[in-house]
């Protein structure tokens, strides 16, 4: 199967590094196409890669979310198109 899926419904559960005063899930949809290696790829990255900008900043505000998440998505891209430029693949996904 191409596509991926993550359901987290405590984010704090999966990632102890975020504080346990705010309420986080994560849930995702990874379509795959032409193959699963960027869905798969992408499903085990995207949401560290989430954490890792969140915990950037003790701020909780909106802005600082949706930067994160930007900021994410464009360093997983970034990864993809590294790993698929020295794997080979030519698999796809929307998020």
């Amino acid at each position: 199967m191409e596509d991926e899926v993550i359901l987290f419904d405590d984010l704090n559960n999966e990632v102890p590094l975020l504080s346990p005063n705010i309420n986080r899930a994560m849930y995702a949809v990874y379509d795959g196409h032409g193959g699963s290696g960027v869905s798969n790829f992408v499903k085990d990255s995207l949401h560290n890669d989430v954490v890792r900008f969140l915990i950037s900043s003790p701020s909780i505000d909106k802005k600082h979310v949706h930067c994160s998440l930007r900021n994410a998505f464009i360093k997983t891209d970034d990864s993809i198109g590294k790993k698929s430029h020295e794997e080979e693949f030519k698999s796809g996904s929307t998020v």
